[in-house]
């Protein structure tokens, strides 16, 4: 049996851009610059050193970019990616936007 997560990372995967509308793209263009720029911001709220220094850096070998602002400065992919999504919510100017939302 195939659970909810496998079907839906399947229909993920099987999306081809050009098969997306020019109104998909734009608003994925959209959300993205939006998180981009909420997590970077989101950065220099206090919070963030807090979760930083309480994560500590990972040991697993995997690599990612931490968008502290500090070039180079890198996580494992799992502790980066937390971060980050942390980082975009601390701000929570997403939650204004209804088209936005990518919670």
């Amino acid at each position: 049996m195939t659970s909810m997560t496998e079907s839906l990372a399947k229909r993920i995967v099987a999306v081809r851009y050009d098969a997306l509308g020019q109104n998909t793209v734009q608003m994925a263009k959209q959300c993205i610059l939006d998180y981009l720029g909420n997590s970077i911001r989101g950065w220099t709220q206090p919070n963030m050193d807090i979760m930083k220094e309480a994560l500590g850096v990972s040991s697993d070998g995997s690599r990612a970019t931490m968008l502290n602002g500090k070039t180079g400065e890198k996580n494992s992919v799992l502790y980066a990616g937390m971060l980050n999504a942390a980082a975009s919510h601390s701000l929570d100017f997403d939650d204004l936007h209804n088209a936005s939302i990518i919670h």
